[in-house]
């Protein structure tokens, strides 16, 4: 009875130890740049015949529809013979997250339903779409109110540490539009790469100037600057604090309004992945913090798409 009782209080221990444990698997990591490259998005590819066009699934729901006889070669030559297209899908928080691309314009973060890059190739060499030509693509958006929405094109950044892609809205005079199908927005465009639908956040004068302090428990911070994120809540809107300024664990932000947020910050500590989530509603002249929790990317990211 002694010994069963012993192993049954060991087993409790372990249990104990097993949840305290939980979501610290001991997998560390030489830079953050390795833990971005393992959980960035990756690309579904699929094989359109151009002379028929067609309609084609991406891997979130989203659906792509091309026009027959719309594609051309760098030399404006008609393309026959299939055309292998790429599409990667930046639709939840933490896709934009771990692949660095935030909707933002500029300084300004954008209200927006997603983002998608498509890239045509035949032979390994680029095709486009011809002029007067265009496509579309059908995104998942439950709730989405593209009211004031436009259609922005991404143009990739020189400095990728802190986003990959600037947005710019797409020039009025394109045969570009925005529609609602149901729970779904349907973007058409006439050209390929990074489209999505999006609107400014906010008035600017609404923006509010404050910090952020930035501690970890246990421990302390390392020497590099944690990425740090404010999700606006109840839009899909994601603005990289990245561009503020930083000393010392302290962030001083001043591009996010007066409205309800919740901070996202993580970064590694001697190779261990630590994160936060605060939320707030940023008033000028105030102080916030987060404290950053040793857990795995995986339930990070899970959190991170609650938001």
């Amino acid at each position: 009875m002694i010994l069963s009782c012993a192993t049954a209080l060991l087993g409790v221990n372990a249990c104990k130890k097993k949840d305290k444990d939980k979501g610290n698997d001991g997998v560390t990591y030489k830079s953050m740049e390795e833990v971005f490259s393992k959980y960035r998005l990756k690309t579904k590819a699929f094989i359109i015949n151009p002379t028929t066009g067609g309609s084609y699934r991406g891997n979130s729901g989203t659906r792509y529809v091309f026009q027959g006889n719309s594609f051309r070669s760098a030399t404006a030559a008609t393309v026959s013979g299939n055309v292998e297209v790429t599409a990667c899908e930046y639709l939840t928080k933490s896709d934009m997250l771990f692949s660095k691309m935030a909707v933002v314009s500029g300084l300004e973060p954008l209200v927006n339903v997603g983002g998608v890059e498509l890239i045509a190739v035949q032979n390994n060499k680029p095709v486009y779409l011809k002029p007067g030509k265009t496509f579309s693509v059908t995104i998942p958006a439950k709730g989405a109110d593209i009211t004031g929405m436009n259609v922005y094109a991404g143009r990739r950044n020189d400095d990728t540490s802190v986003n990959k892609v600037n947005w710019v809205q797409r020039d009025t005079a394109s045969v570009d539009g925005i529609s609602m199908a149901g729970d779904s927005v349907v973007i058409m465009a006439d050209s390929l790469n990074l489209l999505t639908a999006a609107r400014l956040t906010s008035d600017p004068t609404h923006y509010q100037r404050f910090t952020l302090t930035i501690t970890a428990s246990g421990t302390l911070l390392g020497p590099a600057r944690p990425y740090a994120f404010a999700f606006f809540d109840g839009q899909n809107c994601i603005w990289p604090m990245g561009f503020s300024r930083y000393d010392n664990g302290t962030i001083d932000d001043g591009r996010v309004p007066d409205m309800p947020v919740h901070f996202v910050v993580f970064t590694l500590i001697d190779g261990k992945f630590y994160a936060g989530i605060t939320a707030a509603r940023p008033k000028s002249g105030q102080n916030y913090s987060v404290v950053l929790q040793h857990m795995t990317v995986e339930d990070f990211k899970a959190q991170v798409d609650k938001l």
